[in-house]
């Protein structure tokens, strides 16, 4: 029985796509002028393993292999999110090459996986797993970038035009009736940072940082947080315990100790959240 592939779509759970299609022994992209046939096979990505499993029991039987041991049509990459001008912009928005046919199935951020929605935006180190001809491979890594070097670097240019301009924001006076004016001060940084966090880019300028990145100047501005507070805090918690002993020391850890454990069980036993993210 013949459908268009347009019908099909509609017919699927949330969060499944059609990767490609297999019709007549030849691998193809999916288009909304497809029309299936009864004999075709379909490759379907999902995140959702229930939703998946419901796929296959609208579409019929599950041939596994089918697709993926025939490259001679479609080949399947994984490339790294690299190129500032694909950073920051939907898959949707994203202009390939007149000659090159690709499918977007799958992007890795991280440790995870998501589907590629087309209001989904591209992150600087995102990998992107692609469908597209042998022929046209090259193509596909030059447009994307490609380079692991890139999944570490980061723009001090927009980083200090993005800092200049939050610290300005936190510098305007704002009036209010009865008790004056107040500044935001560094307020105004972080308000201004979530702000372009949520633009993402403007024009050529990339606001966002690459996860590599973000990560290792988050620990770094952490230690270095704590380093100060151990070294300011030091002379005073030694002379603190030798006038009063170590009963404060008890006291405190009873009250951490109470405070983590009321915490643990509304976390684990009341709402039932992983370990990891209770401990988190």
């Amino acid at each position: 029985m013949e459908c268009s592939f347009r019908e099909l779509v509609a017919k699927l759970p949330i969060g499944v796509a059609i990767a490609a299609v297999r019709s007549k022994d030849r691998n193809q992209l999916p288009s909304d002028t497809l029309v299936l046939n009864q004999d075709d096979v379909l490759l379907a990505t999902a995140t959702d393993k229930a939703a998946l499993q419901q796929t296959v029991s609208l579409l019929g039987e599950l041939q596994p292999g089918s697709i993926a041991h025939d490259r001679q049509d479609l080949d399947y990459i994984r490339v790294f999110v690299s190129k500032r001008s694909v950073v920051g912009r939907a898959i949707g928005d994203l202009e390939f090459p007149a000659d090159v046919a690709c499918s977007i199935v799958q992007v890795r951020r991280g440790d995870s996986d998501m589907m590629p929605r087309p209001d989904l935006i591209l992150e600087v180190g995102d990998r992107v797993g692609v469908f597209v001809h042998r022929s046209r491979i090259t193509a596909v890594r030059s447009f994307f970038g490609d380079s692991i070097k890139g999944t570490a670097d980061f723009s001090y240019i927009s980083i200090g035009i993005g800092a200049a301009l939050g610290l300005l924001v936190g510098m305007v006076p704002l009036p209010i009736p009865g008790l004056g004016k107040f500044t935001l001060g560094l307020a105004g940084l972080l308000l201004f940072a979530l702000y372009l966090g949520k633009v993402r880019r403007t024009g050529n300028m990339v606001w966002t940082m690459p996860l590599s990145a973000n990560l290792v100047l988050r620990n770094f501005g952490l230690t270095i947080f704590l380093a100060q507070v151990g070294i300011a805090s030091g002379p005073k918690f030694f002379a603190t315990v030798g006038t009063t002993g170590v009963i404060f020391l008890l006291y405190g850890a009873i009250i951490v100790l109470a405070l983590v454990l009321i915490t643990a069980f509304i976390c684990l036993w009341v709402f039932r959240l992983p370990f990891d993210t209770a401990l988190g």
